[in-house]
């Protein structure tokens, strides 16, 4: 069995061939359960509300949002536009579509892990991870949803996969990392969390002396944001850089209670501006979008003042709740659902954060990067709203690491240093 393992999974052609086979696979089961009538995507509050309205509007008025829709400025670009290119071109069952267009991102992802593994001297745990990640029941649940989390995630790792080749060799790679600042770029177009992702990635540039390539990442990675970020000035004379959305969330998580359903999120909002008012941080008008967002912070910033100098050891509590409920809280905040959620989680986090701290021995590289990507994460959204949502994108990563720490028990498929190091 060992042996059949490995025939497949150790090559990088039949490897491949089976991820993209059960890209093609899951997506005629769920096209058959579709028709069936067992299932169907699930379209949230925000794809009805936000995504299709956008998506509407570009096909029929040839816009985004104006000043009579200023609120959907929370929606980075990336997904509307993709939606708005099938309604344009007339493709029937888009929902649908979108969901099996997500699974084969998720295949692109699992090749993505692959192709990982390979750069590590470790095709084996590469396509362990790619086979793993394909079966996630999280990400089969999201690739479900009408959201852009799974294409997100293929971007991202993508744009990784070509900065850790970039440091693998000591040649120039300028190219290389173009194309991996042009994949960040666009992934930040689909969610905005990667706008100070070169922080993260800064310590393996330094390390490797790859100032050239630090910038044309960077540079890559801005041409793609600030076309837009010009845009809204122009359109909306507001200075929103990608989108907005972040003070709400940074308000919601300076509770104790950590608010995730919507029907609580409107009275808390509500108690939150009647304090601020009383302490002298009132609601800007024009109500710009930029404008909300900083006014939602600053209440985040005065609740958080509060708990400084009233129980500042509640920080301790707090940040550890947050920490774990990243792995495992959903919107829903149904029991059923995280359990789930956090047994899917569970065989991955702890194992994966452990060997990525391992690989400062013998991965440097996949330390610097992988390391780096997952703190600037973790670090986001527990100082925001911790939702496995939000932390689906690092979850291919983790798993990763948690194939290489098997492969490296089993069969003795890591090698102890490498060309990486």
């Amino acid at each position: 069995m060992w042996n059949l393992t490995k025939r497949w999974l150790g090559d990088v052609k039949r490897c491949a061939a089976l991820l993209v086979a059960l890209a093609f696979l899951k997506g005629l089961v769920f096209i058959a359960l579709t028709g069936l009538g067992r299932t169907e995507p699930f379209i949230g509050t925000n794809a009805k509300e936000i995504v299709f309205p956008i998506a509407d509007r570009i096909v029929n008025q040839h816009r985004f949002n104006g000043a009579d829709s200023r609120s959907d400025s929370k929606m980075p670009p990336g997904y509307p536009f993709l939606v708005a290119l099938l309604k344009a071109t007339h493709v029937p069952h888009i929902p649908v579509v979108m969901v099996v267009f997500q699974m084969l991102a998720d295949a692109l992802t699992a090749l993505c892990l692959l192709a990982f593994g390979h750069l590590m001297s470790n095709v084996m745990a590469g396509g362990l991870a790619g086979v793993i990640w394909s079966l996630y029941p999280l990400e089969i649940g999201i690739s479900t949803w009408i959201t852009q989390e799974p294409i997100f995630t293929t971007l991202l790792i993508a744009s990784l996969v070509l900065v850790l080749a970039t440091l693998r060799v000591d040649k120039r790679t300028l190219l290389l990392s173009l194309a991996a600042g042009a994949l960040m770029g666009l992934a930040t177009l689909f969610r905005a969390t990667p706008l100070m992702i070169p922080a993260a990635l800064a310590p393996a540039w330094i390390w490797k002396r790859k100032f050239a390539d630090a910038l044309v990442f960077i540079a890559a990675m801005g041409l793609f944001i600030v076309a837009w970020t010009i845009r809204n000035a122009a359109v909306l004379d507001d200075g929103i850089v990608v989108a907005t959305g972040t003070g709400s969330v940074f308000l919601l998580g300076s509770d104790d209670d950590q608010v995730y359903t919507t029907e609580k999120k409107n009275s808390f909002f509500s108690s939150a501006a009647a304090e601020g008012r009383r302490n002298g941080i009132l609601k800007p008008y024009p109500e710009y979008e930029s404008a909300i967002d900083h006014w939602l912070f600053r209440l985040g910033l005065m609740r958080y003042r509060e708990r400084l100098h009233t129980r500042p050891l509640s920080f301790l509590k707090l940040f550890v709740v947050k920490f774990l409920r990243l792995w495992y809280t959903s919107e829903t905040a149904h029991a059923r659902a995280e359990l789930l959620l956090g047994l899917c989680a569970l065989p991955f986090v702890p194992i994966g954060l452990w060997q990525v701290w391992r690989w400062r021995k013998s991965q440097m590289a996949c330390f610097l990067v992988c390391g780096g990507v997952l703190a600037y994460f973790i670090a986001m959204h527990v100082v925001l709203l911790p939702l496995a949502r939000y932390a689906l994108p690092i979850h291919p990563l983790l798993i990763l690491a948690s194939a290489y720490w098997l492969c490296s028990r089993i069969g003795g498929m890591a090698p102890a240093g490498s060309s990486l190091s």
